[in-house]
């Protein structure tokens, strides 16, 4: 069988889509941001603020998701005992 596909994925195209509102997220929000935790002041890009929390906050809900998959798992392996 031959295949006969543009040979682009769903995911391939939703990858280009995050990449490319990356740039103009990047290339729109070049002004400088204090950010102050506790002590600490740093003046960055804009877009690099964005970008950073927007990363932090895929990575803790990663996080968070894995430990509730866990418990839940461990859980129903009692319920099922």
């Amino acid at each position: 069988m031959k295949y006969a596909g543009s040979g682009l994925t769903g995911g391939l195209v939703l990858l280009m889509l995050l990449a490319f509102a990356a740039i103009m997220l990047v290339a729109q929000n070049t002004d400088d941001a204090q950010f102050d935790f506790l002590w600490r002041s740093v003046t960055l890009p804009l877009a690099v603020l964005l970008l950073a929390t927007a990363f932090l906050t895929v990575a803790l809900d990663q996080v968070v998701g894995a430990v509730w998959r866990n418990r839940r798992r461990k859980m129903l392996e009692l319920i099922r005992r």
